[in-house]
């Protein structure tokens, strides 16, 4: 298997992993390490790639607070955004228990929606970054670590 080609295809499932597509990138990060990748490089390219397809679905958010993302129609707004109320609600949740709650950006069933509510919160770009990132990446360096130590 080459390894670039690889590389960027894990790149390419994890964006999608992070993003609004429900697609799973663990076995393609696992199969890659089977291969005989470099543990580092994929923990570091299968991060990346999530946390940027996480800030699409932030972006969103983001969007849908400001009135925005007509672009979607009124179904799509109405099924990511919600009515005032539900926006509310979000914005409420990620205030009571803080921007902290994006470190499980990375979890299944509640990833997106905490990801989605921070946008709709406003919680700012840079602690977004950080603290999602922090999260993909320990959930990745876990998955290699597991994988090394079997």
């Amino acid at each position: 298997m080459d390894l670039g080609a690889g590389y960027l295809g894990l790149f390419l499932s994890a964006f999608l992993a992070g993003s609004v597509v429900p697609l799973p990138s663990e076995p393609v990060f696992l199969a890659l390490l089977a291969s005989g990748a470099d543990p580092v490089l994929a923990v570091a390219v299968a991060s990346a790639g999530n946390l940027l397809g996480a800030l699409t679905v932030w972006l969103l958010g983001r969007a849908l607070e400001r009135g925005g993302a007509r672009w979607l129609g009124p179904r799509w707004r109405e099924r990511w955004g919600g009515d005032e109320a539900s926006r509310a609600a979000a914005r409420e949740r990620l205030r009571r228990w803080g921007a902290g709650l994006l470190l499980l950006s990375w979890a299944p069933w509640i990833g997106d929606p905490i990801v989605l509510g921070a946008g709709l919160a406003g919680v700012r770009l840079l602690p977004f970054l950080l603290l999602c990132g922090a999260g993909k990446l320990l959930r990745y360096a876990a998955l290699a670590w597991v994988w090394t130590a079997v």
